[in-house]
């Protein structure tokens, strides 16, 4: 499980929650040994936007058929893989111009210009830590006592 580790701690409820349960096979992915999830920095969402605009160019991104969301108001098939294609497309990259001539622009990675950005932030992540994870494997991971806890280091591809 990676949830995006963001200032409602979130991730960390997340994470308490399905310990308490004793889920079985439960890995955490941990970008800090403190914190459970996935930090979102400007950085991270530039690497996410340049893998995910990369395999999306490539036609590489596939959706299963029966996905589905749990909890809350569920959606299902099409209407989910709407969503998340729409969310993809409106996420940019803005460029912001510094007030000084010798102050280099900034760059802003975000999907919050048309809405939500939680399900592209998703796929990002997923595919982020998946090629973490793959490229890799060779990494001791951290292991706890009872739920395996998971330290990865994300932060490589980008």
């Amino acid at each position: 499980m990676c949830v995006e580790a963001n200032l409602g701690a979130e991730a960390q409820h997340y994470g308490n929650y399905l310990r308490a349960r004793r889920v079985p096979n439960l890995i955490i992915m941990k970008e800090d040994k403190e914190m459970d999830g996935w930090r979102t920095t400007n950085m991270s969402k530039k690497a996410g936007y340049l893998r995910c605009n990369e395999i999306l160019n490539e036609r590489r991104l596939k959706f299963y058929e029966h996905m589905h969301t749990v909890g809350g108001a569920a959606v299902e098939g099409q209407t989910l893989r709407e969503r998340i294609t729409h969310q993809l497309r409106a996420f940019v990259r803005i460029i912001e111009p510094q007030k000084k001539v010798w102050l280099q622009s900034k760059e802003i990675y975000t999907g919050k210009l048309s809405g939500d950005d939680d399900l592209a932030m998703v796929v990002q992540m997923a595919l982020i830590i998946y090629e973490t994870y793959k490229m890799n494997r060779d990494i001791k991971y951290e292991i706890a006592s009872g739920p395996r806890l998971v330290h990865a280091a994300a932060r490589q591809l980008m």
